[in-house]
């Protein structure tokens, strides 16, 4: 068995195949694989007899794979790990008799960038734009309700502070915790997690930022809006859930039929998570017109929900 973009098989021997497949019940293992006794032998004669191979020596040369798909992830790498395995196997044992004819005529190469892409790295740029997204409209939805509770804002206009530097000090205060909070994912999914990006690091960094801008002036005109924290939260949860689950982060809208994704392309989310992967897996940059565009569906939406914030907030203090 061999690594395979980074993931090694661990095999564990069992006397039986009913030992084997038990493991597997209980969790133990993620697959097992049987392979017969007398592989070899049966492997050759069913190469040398071809059409004409007796049922035997086909039952004898066929591995079989037994896979709890609950852990899909996992599972897919383990089936992908013995897929190549054989294929490299099946392509020196042809070789070596001069076989060569006998291999399937696919031959895959894979884009410089892609070359050990995982599973899960089509995903992790999804969940960087979802979690800062979450974190920032639901703090942004909380700060101003949290200080007109304290009294705050009246003490700030008192002393002479304007409303627009009231609102401009909670902009900095949240995009300062969105730089620290970003820098954590960075540590988490490139150190601990060696995901992939082949994009310039700022290009990357100041889209999520300013996803992170749009997410807090949605959350400044539901806090200006809304005096109930409980109310604010539970209109934030109404907004995200279902972004989460239709934006494009868990699953391509390219699956969809057809009117649905044309609808769910107009989430907050959707076009800004097909943007952050073109941006971290091919290696797109600003001079591509899709990154532009999702560049722009960001910084537009986010600058209208910022000065509709701002004039809900002067009114209602």
């Amino acid at each position: 068995m061999k690594s395979v973009r980074g993931h090694v098989i661990q095999p564990k021997f069992y006397d039986s195949l009913e030992k084997a497949t038990n493991a597997l019940r209980t969790r133990e293992a993620i697959g097992a694989i049987w392979i017969p006794e007398n592989y070899t032998e049966a492997i050759d004669i069913r190469i040398e007899d071809g059409l004409s191979a007796e049922n035997e020596t086909i039952e004898d040369s066929t591995i079989r794979i037994f896979i709890d798909n609950s852990y899909y992830i996992l599972s897919m790498e383990f089936y992908t790990t013995l897929l190549q395995s054989f294929s490299d196997f099946s392509h020196q044992l042809f070789h070596s008799k001069y076989m060569d004819l006998l291999e399937v005529p696919i031959q895959m190469e894979k884009t410089a960038l892609s070359e050990n892409y995982r599973f899960k790295d089509y995903f992790m740029p999804g969940y960087f734009l979802l979690f800062l997204y979450i974190s920032q409209i639901t703090i942004a939805s909380l700060t101003l309700n949290k200080e007109r509770k304290d009294g705050l804002f009246e003490r700030s206009l008192v002393a002479g502070v304007s409303h627009e530097l009231v609102f401009f000090s909670h902009i900095i205060t949240s995009l300062v915790i969105s730089i620290v909070q970003l820098w954590f994912l960075d540590i988490i999914a490139f150190a601990l997690f060696d995901n992939p990006s082949n994009s310039s690091y700022w290009l990357k960094f100041s889209l999520l930022i300013l996803e992170s801008l749009n997410a807090m002036s949605l959350g400044f005109i539901i806090s200006s809006s809304i005096n109930s924290e409980i109310s604010c939260l539970v209109l934030v949860w109404f907004i995200t859930i279902p972004q989460c689950l239709s934006s494009g982060v868990l699953w391509p809208l390219e699956s969809l039929s057809q009117p649905f994704n044309y609808l769910f392309y107009l989430w907050p989310l959707s076009i800004p998570v097909k943007t952050i992967r073109h941006i971290m897996l091919q290696g797109w940059d600003l001079s591509n017109i899709h990154v532009q565009y999702g560049f722009l569906s960001i910084g537009i939406p986010m600058l209208l929900f910022f000065y509709v914030a701002l004039i809900i907030f002067k009114r209602k203090q």
